[in-house]
C-alpha cells in the first residue's frame, strides 16, 4: 500500500549489482582481481580479507566441530574493455591469443560454508577472474570440474569408504582430498522446465492438454508455457510441481510417460524445497531419483533424458551422498542442510508434505525454516538408498527388471551404465587444453 501511494519506490537489483556487492568483503578490505590464473597468495589475501570480519562468529560456531566448505564459481557478464585496477596495477578484461580480445565474462571463486549460522553460510568470494579461460562455454567448464574430481576411484582406508561402498550404483571416483564436484540445483531444475518447453519425446501440446484435463486453468497453463518466463525460477518450480501432480489414469503412452517422469520430477525437486522433511526422507528421495533415472536412460538413452542433464543429475545425488557421509564421520552429532548446496538461497515458498506454504511472509527456503530432523546420526546411507530403491520397483514395474539386468554387471553405476564414465569422450577431446591449469 505504501509503495502504491508514492511513499517508496521497490528496487531491484540486477546480477551484476548483486555481484558488486558480493565482491566486498563485510571488513573494510577488498577482494583482488586476477589478471592472469590466480596465485595461491592471492586467493589466501582474499580468503583473509572475506572471512576476517566473520571469524569470531566462525570460532562460535566450530567448538571442537569441523565446518565442512563448498568451493562456488558463478560467472557474470561484465562490459567488453579494458579495466584497470589500482590495487595491483594491471588492466582487466583482455585475452591475447595471436591478436587481442576483450572479454565480456568474469568468474567470481566464493567460499560456502556449510552451517545454520545465517551470518557465516552465505558465499564469501575468494577469487575474481576477468579473463577468457575457454571459447565453448559451459562443457569445457563442467569438463574442467570433472577432471578435478574424477581423479580415481576412493581409497579404502578412509572412513567414509566404509558408509558408501555398500550403496548399489554409487559411482565412488574422487580428487584430491577426496574432492567431489556438485551442481546448482535450481539450474538443474531450470534445465528440466526449458527440456519440457521444447519439442522433446512429449510434446508442449501434449503436456498442455494432459495439464488441461487435471483442472488447471488456461491462463496459468500459459503463464508455464510463456518463452519470456524462462528465467523465472518459481515459474519452473510451478511447472515442475504440476506435472508431478498428474494422476495416472491412463494407459496412454503419452500419459504414461508424463506419470513417470512426473514422478523422477518429485523424488528430485521436493526434497531441496519441503520444510518438514526429515533427512532420512531426503536421502531416500534422492535415492528414488537416482534408481528412476538410472533405470530409464538405460532404457532409452537420449530419448528419455539428454546425456549431459542426465550426468549432472547424477553428480549432484552423488555430491549429497558423499556430503552426508563427510558429516557423519567428522560431526556424528550435527545438521547436514541440503539447501545449502546452492550458492543462493532460494526465492520459492517453503512448502510442507502437503505443499502448502509454511508461511507467505517468508521470502526464501533457509536452514531457520526447516522444521524436519536433519541430524545425521539418525540416517542410515545404505538402508535409506535400497528404501529409495524399493519405492522406484514399486511404482513402476518396468523399473525392476532393468535395475536387476544392471546389477549382473559390476562396472555399472550411475555414470557408467555401458562401463565406462558417460563423460569420457567429452573430456579426452579437450584434456590438453585444461591440464594445464591444474
Amino acid at each position: 500500500m505504501a509503495a502504491a501511494l508514492g511513499h517508496y519506490r521497490p528496487k531491484s537489483f540486477t546480477k551484476e549489482e548483486d555481484m558488486e556487492s558480493l565482491l566486498r568483503a563485510r571488513g573494510k578490505q577488498t577482494i583482488i582481481p586476477s589478471h592472469a590464473h590466480p596465485t595461491e597468495d592471492k586467493v589466501q589475501r582474499n580468503i583473509k580479507a572475506s572471512l576476517e570480519s566473520i571469524m569470531d562468529e566462525i570460532q562460535a560456531t566450530i567448538n571442537g566441530n569441523v565446518l565442512h566448505t563448498m568451493v562456488i564459481f558463478d560467472e557474470l557478464a561484465t562490459e567488453k574493455r579494458i579495466h584497470w585496477d589500482p590495487k595491483t596495477n594491471h588492466f582487466l578484461g583482455f585475452v591475447d591469443e595471436e591478436k587481442v580480445h576483450y572479454t565480456g565474462k568474469a568468474t567470481v571463486g566464493a567460499l560456502g560454508i556449510l552451517c545454520k549460522n545465517n551470518c557465516i553460510y552465505p558465499g564469501r568470494p575468494v577469487l575474481l577472474g576477468i579473463v577468457l579461460l575457454a571459447s565453448d562455454g559451459r562443457i569445457r567448464q563442467g569438463s574442467s570440474f570433472i577432471l578435478l574430481t574424477f581423479k580415481h576411484q576412493l581409497l579404502p582406508q578412509l572412513l567414509i569408504y566404509s558408509i558408501l561402498k555398500p550403496l548399489n550404483f554409487l559411482n565412488l571416483y574422487v580428487g584430491n582430498n577426496d574432492l567431489t564436484s556438485d551442481k546448482d540445483w535450481k539450474h538443474v531444475f531450470k534445465r528440466f522446465q526449458n527440456l519440457l518447453l521444447c519439442q522433446f519425446w512429449v510434446t508442449p501440446d501434449i503436456i498442455m492438454d494432459h495439464l488441461k484435463l487435471n483442472g488447471l486453468s488456461a491462463d496459468h497453463i500459459r503463464s508455464l508455457f510463456n518463452p519470456d518466463n524462462q528465467q523465472d525460477m518459481k515459474m519452473a518450480f510451478d511447472m515442475l510441481k504440476d506435472i508431478w501432480l498428474l494422476p495416472r489414469t491412463s494407459t496412454l503412452a503419452a500419459q504414461e510417460a508424463l506419470w513417470i517422469l512426473g514422478k523422477l520430477l518429485f523424488h528430485l525437486v521436493f526434497p531441496y524445497l519441503c520444510v518438514d522433511l526429515l533427512l532420512s526422507e531426503k536421502i531416500e528421495h534422492s535415492s528414488a531419483a537416482a534408481h528412476s533415472a538410472l533405470a530409464l536412460y538405460k532404457l532409452a538413452r537420449k530419448d528419455f533424458l539428454l546425456t549431459n542433464l542426465y550426468i549432472d543429475v547424477m553428480i549432484m545425488i552423488k555430491n549429497v551422498l558423499f556430503c552426508v557421509a563427510k558429516a557423519k564421520v567428522d560431526n556424528p552429532n550435527g545438521e547436514f542442510w541440503v539447501i545449502l548446496l546452492a550458492p543462493h538461497c532460494l526465492k520459492l515458498p517453503a512448502p510442507l508434505h502437503d505443499l502448502t506454504e509454511i508461511s507467505k511472509s517468508a521470502d526464501h527456503i533457509k536452514p531457520a525454516l526447516w522444521r524436519g530432523n536433519i541430524e545425521v546420526k539418525d540416517v542410515s546411507l545404505q538402508t535409506l538408498w535400497n528404501c529409495g530403491c524399493c519405492l522406484v520397483e514399486e511404482d513402476c514395474k518396468t523399473i525392476k527388471p532393468i535395475l536387476q539386468g544392471l546389477e549382473e554387471n559390476i562396472s555399472v553405476d550411475i555414470l557408467a551404465l555401458f562401463g565406462t564414465l558417460l563423460f569420457n569422450s567429452q573430456i579426452s577431446s579437450i584434456y590438453k587444453d585444461c591440464v594445464s591449469l591444474f
